[in-house]
């Protein structure tokens, strides 16, 4: 819970001012979290990376990462028509909002060769610090097996309360028949019933078609799978985000070659 962001400039007026973030009251706790901490935190940190949308109203992967290694400054996109082709390229904020008087120089790079070179970085750092266990560790059997028997329990479960129900209604229509109960109760004890086994059938019916359709995987499959989750192929810019602080750029030498350096958030 957050209170006082606001707060009135004088008793004698409504006008209200905003509250430093500092000062705010916070009390953590007070509701039920809607999602876990780290998905909040790593929320948060894409917002606080100053960014602005392009032409496909997504932010570039190295939008509010990208700084220029001699005024410290962000490096913006821009676009050029190179034979027909459409390029982008990263330039420094600073030269490119004060021309013709810039205040610093271009350190024009292209966007898509530093994407390459920052991600392939991480990837490698990925797999410096990931190993994959062997594929029998991913899912042994006895695993796939009490998987199976939670289903089979859970489904049989719910075949009973079912069944109960229906026991339930067949001795409802004998205790009217009877004249135990009158009409109206009748009508809304029966009408629960019928709701609560639609409801309990529906669940059965799903975990059943569940069970059919995905069958426990083979070990190899999953290792398979865990192994292009592990390729990073397109790269999350959220995993960008969590790991690289800054990637500075130089000026480009006489040569053609420009320093590049990742600080990173580990």
């Amino acid at each position: 819970m957050v209170q006082g962001t606001k707060r009135r400039v004088s008793y004698k007026s409504k006008a209200c001012a905003g509250v430093p973030k500092e000062a705010w009251c916070r009390v953590e706790g007070t509701h039920e979290a809607i999602v876990d901490r780290a998905s909040f935190d790593a929320a948060q940190a894409l917002l606080d990376r100053r960014t602005r949308s392009g032409g496909t109203g997504e932010p570039h992967p190295l939008a509010g990462i990208a700084r220029c290694a001699d005024c410290g400054g962000p490096l913006v996109k821009v676009s050029q028509l190179y034979k027909g082709v459409r390029r982008s390229y990263l330039q420094c904020g600073r030269y490119a909002s004060s021309r013709p008087h810039p205040n610093c120089t271009r350190h024009s790079v292209r966007l898509d060769a530093l994407t390459g070179v920052v991600e392939e970085r991480v990837r490698a750092l990925v797999r410096a610090r990931y190993r994959l266990p062997s594929p029998e560790r991913l899912l042994s059997p006895g695993e796939a097996e009490a998987r199976l028997r939670r289903e089979r329990a859970e489904a049989l479960e719910l075949q009973n309360q079912i069944a109960r129900r229906s026991r339930a209604l067949e001795t409802l229509c004998l205790d009217r028949a009877d004249g135990l109960i009158g009409r109206e109760e009748f009508a809304g004890m029966s009408a629960r019933f019928r709701e609560e086994r639609q409801a309990l059938q529906a669940r059965l019916d799903a975990l059943e078609a569940r069970m059919r359709e995905t069958p426990p995987e083979p070990p190899g499959l999953l290792a398979k799978r865990a192994e292009a989750l592990l390729r990073l192929d397109p790269m999350p810019r959220e995993l960008l985000v969590l790991l690289v602080d800054a990637v500075t750029v130089g000026e480009r030498r006489t040569d053609g070659t420009q320093e590049v350096s990742i600080r990173w958030l580990l």
